[in-house]
């Protein structure tokens, strides 16, 4: 390969690079909305709810901020290692996600709604650490 040729293919690793660490830090501020958002439903839910409700948005708070601390560490040295973590995160927010939708008909009229937006709010949390996941 030609000095020419070289130069041209460092510049465009280059770019490709920068463009992926844009898309990367993107994705963190997505995540990290999305973290908040989740947090915020949570906390409305486990005001609003009794009992087996109560106990699982303490779980699924447990687990978002788990999730955080992944998607933080992750974001700062994207590793084997905390790229585990992470799926290890959205695996534990599944499984509380899955626990919270069999008590929704359980759930008085007044917390359904907030159990729902709890359940969304998940949902496009466990779908943003996706997106990282994949993305890096």
């Amino acid at each position: 390969m030609t000095k020419a040729g070289l130069i041209a293919v460092t510049v465009v690793a280059a770019l490709f690079a920068g463009c992926s660490e844009a898309d990367l830090r993107d994705l963190a501020s997505d995540t990290e909305q999305a973290l908040q958002d989740a947090g915020e439903a949570l906390e409305d839910l486990a005001g609003r709810a009794e009992g087996p409700i109560r106990e699982a948005a303490d779980r699924a708070r447990e687990a978002a901020e788990a999730a955080r601390q992944a998607a933080d560490e992750f974001r700062e040295n994207p590793s084997t290692e905390t790229r585990q973590a992470l799926r290890s995160s959205k695996r534990r927010l599944d499984d509380v996600s899955r626990e919270l939708e069999e008590l929704i008909d359980q759930a008085p009229q007044g917390v359904r709604t907030a159990l729902r937006r709890a359940l969304d709010s998940l949902t496009e949390l466990r779908r943003r650490i996706q997106s990282q996941l994949e993305s890096s």
